[in-house]
Formats: structure tokens, sequence, C-alpha cells
């Protein structure tokens, strides 16, 4: 009996993870010490901390080498899962990679880069997959003809060829809707906490939209990589020790969970100083209160760091969960219903350019100036921030217990921001950590709540609706062979 109780009082705790108060990370946030050091430390191996999601759902690992010449080896592993536990094909691409010396303008604590490629290869690890790749760069891309692709066979899919003293150049890229446009925009940073050095890769967004993806010149980052010598980064071991034949698999490290419902009181708050879209950058504060209600507090700044603050708002309304993702397991879909909000500012530029703004009112139309605080309900939000109020967002959640601790996932809107009707996201921002005083962030069932099951993840379907062959119909359709 006395054993019994043991084993469910740690199974328990291991479900709960560990907290810390919102203050405490909040602090540590505004003291961490950060330096820049992309001029001086570009060079070396670089990875994924975790399985990331792209749009489409795409799910994928990536393994970013650079040398000291700025020429620069490129793994991206694409899976058929959340987990990244079983790997449907690699992208590899290797080229040159120019750094501007200077920071750019346009986006603080940047800078611009160019790349190009020499070499670009795609590797399927299954037939079934080959068959469909096969049949995408045939039926898109006249440049060139293959016969017909295997599993484990590595096939030039943008390349200069040697014919006769004469250059042969043939690019299918567009096939795939592939680009490393993300290149352009770069940053190292160093992070020094305590006795522990962390240093991050970050590379610019990808459009959520994959037509647009070529052409997309980024102007926020998306999630960084890391070190591969990060100390106690298990999973960047494994990924360091790919290649694009021996692709990297997550099984031991799966994280997802399933949600039963979602406590309507806890807390959750941003781990570190998160990059936005038009080079702003933001802390979010989410607080899910009693009767479903909701509240968000999100800090706007001007500097990568987040210590030069701009506004903040203040969004209140009311939440509710629609049930489980139809095919992006451990995922749920929640309506977030916005109907009143707040703004604060705390610079003086933003004071000038809501005062400046004709026919644009904000708040009761009084003068705005460093500390003023207003009521946006009274009109209707404020356009010159793009805020318009009551407003519905279809959101995706998923929880993830990392590090002992549990992570909220919230889910990535458009690029540019604009959303049809009903519109969700296939992807996810970065994570909130759960932080306040409630014990336990979801409504606890032994029998629900549970790691996530391959085999559950079959019996799911893969709820795709595609008429076109794209990369994106690949995806879901070859969910349904892992």
């Amino acid at each position: 009996m006395r054993l019994q109780l043991v084993i469910c009082i740690v199974y328990v705790t291991m479900i709960e993870g560990r907290r810390d108060s919102c203050s405490s990370i909040l602090k540590r946030i505004y003291q961490v010490s950060i330096e820049d050091v992309t001029q001086k430390a570009l060079e070396g191996d670089w990875t994924s901390n975790r399985c990331e999601v792209r749009p489409g759902p795409e799910y994928l690992l990536r393994r970013y080498t650079i040398y000291r010449n700025n020429i620069y080896s490129i793994n991206q592993f694409y899976y058929g899962d959340a987990e990244c536990a079983h790997p449907l094909f690699s992208i590899y691409a290797q080229g040159y990679w120019k750094v501007s010396q200077t920071e750019s303008i346009a986006n603080p604590g940047a800078y611009r880069a160019t790349y190009e490629n020499y070499q670009v290869s795609i590797t399927p690890f299954t037939n079934d997959v080959a068959l469909k790749l096969y049949q995408l760069a045939n039926d898109t891309c006249e440049e060139k003809k293959w016969l017909a692709w295997k599993a484990g066979q590595t096939i030039e899919i943008q390349g200069n060829m040697k014919y006769h003293d004469r250059d042969v150049d043939f690019d299918c890229l567009h096939s795939f809707d592939f680009t490393l446009n993300e290149l352009q925009l770069v940053r190292v940073e160093e992070e020094k906490q305590r006795h522990r050095l962390t240093r991050r890769l970050l590379l610019g967004d990808v459009h959520t939209e994959r037509k647009n993806r070529i052409t997309h010149k980024p102007n926020s980052f998306q999630t960084a990589l890391i070190s591969a010598d990060t100390p106690k980064c298990s999973i960047c071991k494994i990924i360091s020790k790919s290649t694009s034949l021996r692709p990297p698999s997550l099984h031991h490290h799966r994280q997802n969970f399933y949600l039963t419902k979602l406590s309507q009181k806890s807390e959750w708050l941003s781990e570190r100083c998160e990059s936005t879209r038009f080079s702003n950058f933001l802390i979010r504060h989410l607080i899910l209160e009693d009767r479903f209600q909701w509240k968000s507090i999100y800090h706007y700044y001007s500097d990568v760091i987040c210590k030069r603050k701009l506004y903040t708002i203040v969004t209140s309304g009311t939440w509710e969960d629609s049930g489980p993702h139809k095919h992006m397991t451990g995922t749920r879909n929640v309506i977030f219903n916005a109907f009143s909000a707040t703004l604060k500012v705390t610079e003086k530029s933003i004071a000038t350019i809501l005062n400046a703004a004709k026919g644009s009112v904000c708040g009761d139309g009084s003068y705005w100036h460093v500390g003023s605080q207003k009521d946006l309900t009274i009109s209707n939000g404020c356009p010159t921030l793009g805020i318009s109020l009551p407003y519905t967002i279809y959101e995706i959640i998923r929880l993830e217990k990392r590090f002992n601790f549990i992570e909220l996932f919230l889910g990535k809107h458009t690029t540019n921001w604009i959303s049809t009707i009903n519109y969700r996201p296939t992807s996810f921002q970065e994570p909130l950590k759960f932080c306040g005083n409630n014990n336990i962030p979801l409504n606890y069932n032994p029998k629900n709540y549970i790691w996530r099951s391959h085999l559950h993840a079959k019996s799911q379907g893969n709820g795709c609706k595609t008429e076109i062959l794209t990369l994106a119909a690949i995806f879901c359709l070859i969910r349904s062979f892992v």
C-alpha cells in the first residue's frame, strides 16, 4: 500500500510539473544578460531543440552547419508526426552566405544577408513518399526529367552541371516551394544565466502561405536554433549526428500529451523576449479565469531583448473549448472572443503617432502622452495600431511537458494577418510557460491524460482535403502511410 502511494505521488508530480511564479519569470527576462555575437560566433553546428511545426502542418527538425569560409550545409528533416519520430524525407542544401557587417536599420538587433545555393537535393525515406515526390517533380518542373525515385535515393533538385565546357543549370525548387530566404535575416545571441551559457541562431520567419515563401522577405524571427554542444540538450546531440541519409528520430523524447480540458484558472507567460511581425518584440501574459473568462497582457518593445517598452495592451473576453483538432493529435480547437481592451503608452514616439493620426480615434479622443492609459472599447479599438473591437479568434492550443515544466502553445496566425472566416492556424507561436498560484493546469483524468500514442495517431485519420498535388498535399497524403 505504501509503495502504491509513493508511485502515485511521483506520477502526479511528474504530470503536474514544476512551476515558477509569473513575476520571477518576468524578472528573469528583464535581468538576463544577452549579448549580440553575430560577427564572431556564426560558425558552428546549429540544431533544433524540439520538433518544430510549420504551417501545413509540417513537422521538421533542422541542422545548419556554418563554416569559417561562409559556406553552409543545411539539413531539413520532415516527419509525418508531431514528435518527429517517423521521417518522411530530407532536403539538403549547400551554398554561400554573406552576412552584413552592420546592423539592419529596419530590423533592430538583426543583420541582413544574401545567400546562393550551390546544390540542393532531396532524399525520401519510404517508397510511398518517393513516389509522391517523384510525381510532383515530374508534373511541375520541365527543366529536368528523372527515372522513378526510390527510398534512400538522393536526388538533386537544384544544381550546376558541366557539359562540354558549358554550364547546364536546373532549378526545381519551386516544385517543392522550397526556399532558404530565412537566411536573409540573422542574429546570433549569447545568453548568460548563472553558470549556464546558451547560444542561439535566429533566422528569418517563414511565410505561413507556401505559395508566398519564395518571394517573402522576412522581417521577424522564427524559432531559434541552438548550438549543438549546448549542455544537457540530448535532442541537439541526436540531430548533430544525423545526415541526409540518416535522419534523427525523437521517438524517445515524446513530450506531447492529450488535453482533456484546459483548466479554467491558469496563468501563462512568455519564456523570453519574442519576435513578432514588422520587427516588433513582445512579452505575452495570458490569464484564464473563472467562468471561461480570459485576459491577455501584451507588452510591446522596440528592441530585440525587450528593454525599451513602447506600449501595453490589456484585452479581455470569453473563451470556449471546441474539442480536439481533426488531424493535429494532442491539439484542441479554442475560440477566443475579445470584448474590451485598454492601451497604455510608455514611449513618446507612440504618443506622437497616435496624436498625429487623422480620422482614427483611439479611446476617448483626448491627447496622448507618456503614461496615458485609455479604454479602447468606446472607440471599437485603435486602427492606428491595428486593433479592432470586438473580435473573434479561432485558435489551436497544445500542451507539452518539457524539462519538468508545462508549456502552452497558441496558434501562429497568417504572416500578413489577413484571416478568412473560421480560419485556424496550423502551426504554433513560441511557448508560454505555466506560472501563477494554481496547482494543475489540466482537469486531470488518468484514463485520458496520457502520452501520445502512435497507434492512436493512426486512428485519428489525416483530416486532409486536397485536390492539387502540391507539397502541402503530400504532407497530408503521407500521414496516412505513417
